[in-house]
């Protein structure tokens, strides 16, 4: 069994028509997609997959687990200030990147968007969480969303084993988000976080080994043009 949430951007927006969003919500997604290429266009994970198939995947996640718009633009450029090149061709969070992303999306997705990045997420603050779930704040309850769908899209397709990320070597780690996911209500990830667990038995066709370049092609005068023609693209409203 394989992923079966959106990894293009028409896939998403297919997703968001049949889950009720209006015609305005599309098109917001849609020049929030026109950002995320300014991104992540270059950026490949270390399983070889394209990142802008994972800003997709994760919002897909999102949208089938109840997210609001919010929510979903947030999804879609979580990883911006981590893995993004900004306009300067420079990467990280600064004043400068920061008042960028806040013209292309707004304050409040510009602002999860940091919170979702300086959000602690690992085993010892997953644990505390599987005994009183319901304890937690609105706002931080957004939060443990978004890294619960990144994590789903994220070891999905047996992306866990392929992707070399040190949580992974923690046989409890992929079973305790997928409780705590269907602690929270969200069942969806839960069953891809289960699966996704139950896949890391299964790994001897997989060349294991093998890792990606994150750098999947270098600027030419293509990519150049294509960035020059996304910048003109009017911000999401």
């Amino acid at each position: 069994m394989t992923n079966t949430f959106a990894q293009t951007n028409l896939q998403l927006y297919c997703q968001m028509r049949q889950a009720g969003f209006s015609k305005h919500d599309i098109q917001i997604v849609q020049q929030d997609y026109a950002t995320a290429i300014l991104l992540f266009f270059n950026k490949l994970r270390s399983t070889g997959r394209p990142f802008l198939c994972h800003a997709v995947g994760t919002a897909s996640v999102a949208l089938a687990d109840g997210a609001d718009l919010l929510l979903v633009r947030v999804a879609l450029l979580h990883a911006a200030y981590k893995h993004g090149r900004f306009h300067d061709h420079k990467n990280g969070l600064s004043d400068v990147h920061r008042a960028w992303l806040r013209e292309r999306t707004s304050d409040e997705v510009e602002q999860l968007i940091i919170n979702f990045g300086q959000f602690p997420f690992n085993i010892d603050t997953v644990r505390p969480r599987l005994d009183d779930p319901a304890s937690i704040p609105d706002a931080e309850r957004n939060l443990w969303f978004l890294k619960i769908c990144n994590e789903v899209d994220d070891s999905a397709d047996f992306a866990a084993q392929l992707g070399h990320k040190p949580r992974y070597q923690n046989p409890q780690w992929l079973p305790a988000v997928a409780e705590l996911a269907g602690r929270l209500g969200f069942k969806e990830s839960q069953t891809a976080l289960a699966l996704a667990s139950e896949q890391m038995s299964d790994v001897d066709w997989l060349d294991k080994e093998l890792v990606m370049p994150k750098i999947g092609h270098r600027h030419n005068e293509l990519s150049a043009a294509w960035r020059k023609y996304v910048r003109r693209l009017p911000p999401a409203r």
